[in-house]
């Protein structure tokens, strides 16, 4: 028994793929105007950013088809090697042209997206047991490190290259790193590995199950840390383009993210010692005090930006300790309802995210919205956690 418990806590080589998941994200976001350049060059730059920026996502929205994709394809097709799935996904964006031919790039870019948010969907469940990698911390903290290790890459991509080269083609040194990347991981690592999907549709047959209303809106919290991973991936160019009021409070820096990192390592621990139910309570209860308080004091001074920042970076900390210590249970029926939920909450992301930017490059946003905001997520999860427990 200790045995196995051990193993299941031990990193293994399928750990990589949050971390490329990571990187992924912030490099498709991050790229979003020097992509508007190459694909839409005719259209002006702040309607193409919302396009764009759909596209860039669409590998999330993907995510949510991918038993249906296996229901389908497993009679035909036994068995899927993510990497070289992934090496051909990243492909279609490097050879997709310009100019003219820009319809055509914008369809190798969407199947793109699509392709890779299947491969990281299939990672979400281990070879031999179909654990629901998602809800353990090593899968935030992993996830997390490729979103910094985009931002260092993307760095040194801005210090190298111009703008004119990134807007026409050095944009796409940075997929050719992940080109490479997963090339030499299938040559090492994963060449004769391969999902089974024939394996995940039976654990369709066997586990479908109807996603209960209240335990996706348990779930609506998860929008927090999505939020700051967004803005910390879009804030070399979403604050040069913003409502100048919303400039600061788009410069999300590293400083946030890593401190995200600190505070979730640290509370985790924490919360098994006190409990789930103690720290389940504490952890919706507090961000709710705190944003409902701040709804009523007036934010004008520079403090009261770096404040909303903290907050987010602390409310981000506790709703993935949520997601961790709330469905960690040993049932392995419930991974597809996890799986789904988890799904449903990225979709109602990604159709909101381009609305989010609209509002941050057309309108002056009220940091009491941003406090509104946080405490209707919070406290409307906070409800329905109770009801589900009931």
């Amino acid at each position: 028994m200790n045995t196995t418990n051990k193993k299941k806590n031990n990193f293994s080589k399928n750990d990589i793929y949050p971390l490329i998941e990571g990187f992924d994200l912030f490099v498709n976001l991050s790229l979003v105007t020097y992509l508007c350049s190459y694909f839409l060059p005719e259209i002006e730059l702040r309607k193409s950013i919302l396009i764009i920026s759909s596209f860039a996502l669409f590998s999330y929205f993907s995510k949510f088809f991918m038993f249906s994709l296996c229901s389908i394809l497993f009679k035909k097709i036994k068995k899927i090697n993510i990497c070289l799935h992934l090496f051909f996904g990243y492909l279609l964006i490097i050879i997709a042209p310009s100019g003219e031919l820009s319809i055509l790039s914008i369809i190798l870019f969407v199947l793109s997206r699509f392709i890779v948010g299947n491969c990281f969907a299939l990672t979400y469940f281990s070879q031999s047991s179909f654990e629901f990698s998602v809800q353990k911390l090593k899968y935030w903290i992993i996830f997390l490190l490729g979103l910094i290790i985009g931002s260092i890459v993307l760095f040194l991509i801005n210090e190298i290259f111009s703008n004119s080269e990134l807007n026409s083609w050095a944009w796409k040194v940075i997929y050719s790193f992940n080109l490479l990347l997963v090339f030499l991981l299938y040559i090492f690592f994963f060449k004769n590995e391969a999902y089974r999907l024939d394996e995940i549709n039976q654990l369709v047959v066997n586990y479908v199950k109807k996603s209960k209303t209240t335990r996706l809106l348990e779930l609506l919290h998860l929008i927090i840390p999505f939020i700051s991973f967004v803005l910390f991936a879009t804030s070399e160019w979403l604050p040069k383009f913003s409502n100048p009021n919303n400039m600061q409070f788009l410069q999300y820096d590293f400083l946030y993210l890593s401190l995200t990192i600190m505070l979730t390592l640290f509370i985790i621990p924490l919360s098994k010692l006190i409990g789930k139910n103690q720290s389940a309570n504490f952890f919706f209860v507090t961000p709710i005090i705190i944003s409902f308080s701040c709804i009523f004091f007036e934010h004008t001074s520079s403090y009261s930006i770096d404040l909303a920042k903290l907050f987010l970076s602390l409310f981000s900390s506790f709703s993935i300790c949520l997601l961790v210590i709330r469905f960690d249970n040993k049932n392995s029926k419930d991974e597809l309802l996890k799986f789904n939920l988890f799904n449903i909450i990225k979709v109602t992301l990604i159709l909101i995210i381009p609305i989010i930017f609209y509002a941050f490059l057309n309108f002056s946003i009220s940091y009491n919205i941003l406090y509104i905001l946080f405490t209707t997520l919070m406290g409307t999860s906070y409800l329905f956690h109770i009801y589900g427990k009931r």
